[in-house]
């Protein structure tokens, strides 16, 4: 839902700013619409204020995890296989690098290193592109298991594209395995490549 708002949102801003642009274009003025602008305009046309909360990282952030998962669903069945860094098998957190290293960002080999990499969100706060960390088979207090966000529900529960002995696939948040086994998740895009 917040996806479709968001969209929605720059869809309307996107008329605003050609009406603001088209306006300076007839009154011969050789001003520059800047994003800000946008919304501004946006805000004054529809008087809505959440407008005003999508910011230009957030927009850019939104595209960045799209291409991301876009590119990760490339591999939906590929086979497990302990130590595999792809592209022909994976492990974990050989498919999590794999993919994040197609975009520039080069992060630890191993699940439990992942975490480091990025800044630390909590659960409340994850959104599509996060990396999302589990304890392994045994529940203890290792991280054992990484995963990839792929949608949050307004509920706050989340489906992760993942590398399990099943293969890479999708999960949910929700599946006993998962639920009971949750250790964290950060964020790796936006942060120094």
């Amino acid at each position: 839902m917040k996806k479709i708002i968001t969209i929605f949102t720059i869809l309307l801003a996107s008329i605003a700013a050609n009406n603001s642009i088209n306006s300076k274009q007839l009154n011969n003025t050789d001003e520059s619409v800047t994003f800000e602008d946008m919304f501004s305009a946006f805000n004054a046309t529809y008087g809505i204020e959440q407008a005003a909360e999508a910011t230009e990282d957030d927009i850019k952030a939104d595209a960045n995890a799209s291409a991301l998962l876009a590119y990760a669903d490339k591999y939906l069945g590929t086979r497990y296989l302990m130590g595999a860094n792809g592209p022909n098998r994976f492990d974990c957190s050989g498919f999590t690098s794999y993919v994040f290293r197609h975009f520039g960002y080069n992060i630890a080999r191993t699940a439990s290193r992942q975490i480091f990499d990025g800044k630390k969100v909590s659960k409340n706060e994850v959104r599509p592109g996060d990396l999302v960390f589990f304890n392994g088979r045994a529940i203890n207090s290792r991280i054992g298991h990484v995963g990839i966000i792929y949608d949050v529900k307004e509920d706050g529960t989340f489906t992760f594209i993942h590398a399990s002995i099943k293969g890479v696939r999708h999960n949910n948040s929700t599946d006993s395995y998962y639920a009971r086994r949750y250790m964290g998740a950060c964020r790796i895009l936006g942060q120094e490549s």
